[in-house]
């Protein structure tokens, strides 16, 4: 049964057997199917002194770019409007696949029409899934739509510590929107 989260929780990546996870995903609903959101992800790499950033663009998965180029990262998402399954939007990640320098992957949302606040979504609901089981480890819910009052929020961290993964659900506001979240990380859209 699926672990129910709060906000600022970190929780580690292992099966029910404390066996690590090597394919995850990462999907996320909300309540309000007409607005259009992007869901994405940031593969980063720790450069020594200037932090976090991409190692290349195509470590930048989001809408129009849906996979890397080694393929161990995908998004798949549904259009406004259109209600199939448990998620709206989803992040696969396969972490034997992944570039080995590759020790934080940041996932966002973001309102795809400009002016537009992710406080119209309604409930927000997101979860962590083995891929290999099926199981959900996670979930969080996020009903506090006054806190979603910005137009890109970070749902989760992930951050590699030996030889396993750990996460964060945050749903925190990130400053300057869309365009500071990309270029903050040294990503660029195309």
């Amino acid at each position: 049964m699926a672990k129910r989260l709060l906000a600022g929780a970190t929780v580690p990546l292992v099966t029910d057997r404390n066996v690590p996870v090597q394919r995850l995903l990462i999907g996320s609903t909300w309540t309000n199917i007409s607005v259009d959101i992007d869901m994405c992800a940031l593969l980063l790499v720790r450069r020594s002194g200037v932090g976090y950033k991409v190692a290349t663009e195509q470590d930048f998965i989001y809408r129009q770019r849906r996979t890397n180029p080694d393929r161990s990262a995908f998004l798949t998402y549904l259009s406004p409007g259109q209600s199939v399954g448990p998620d709206r939007a989803q992040i696969m990640v396969d972490f034997g696949a992944l570039n080995p320098e590759v020790s934080r992957i940041m996932i966002a949302m973001s309102a795809q029409t400009p002016g537009t606040s992710l406080r119209n979504i309604g409930t927000l609901r997101t979860r962590v899934m083995d891929l290999a089981t099926g199981e959900t480890l996670y979930v969080y819910e996020h009903t506090q739509q006054a806190q979603l009052d910005a137009s890109c929020v970070t749902l989760w961290t992930l951050d590699h510590a030996g030889i396993q993964w750990h996460s964060r659900v945050s749903v925190s506001p990130y400053r300057g929107g869309p365009p500071a979240l990309v270029r903050d990380f040294g990503a660029r859209p195309g």
